[in-house]
């Protein structure tokens, strides 16, 4: 499904060298609101209490959150739903 989400989304899927952030800026941009969102704003007590805070997170970046970059004529807000209507 990611393939064909690409494919007419019309966007090019490729890997990067590995330890090279700086030749994969929106997957570090992506690690950057990620952050900006939990570990740079909160102190957490412990390792799990920050997991169960990055699962919600992720939960309401990925089902919730509304992403500029998806196409609006596939007519979708979040990423979830770019998956199901494809």
């Amino acid at each position: 499904k990611f393939d064909k989400l690409c494919s007419r989304s019309e966007i090019e899927h490729r890997l990067t060298q590995p330890v090279t952030p700086k030749t994969n800026g929106m997957v570090e941009r992506v690690n950057g609101t990620i952050k900006n969102a939990t570990v740079k704003v909160i102190t957490y007590q412990n390792i799990d209490e920050m997991k169960q805070d990055l699962n919600k997170f992720l939960i309401f970046y990925n089902f919730n959150r509304g992403h500029g970059g998806l196409r609006k004529e596939i007519k979708v807000r979040t990423p979830y739903e770019a998956l199901v209507l494809i």
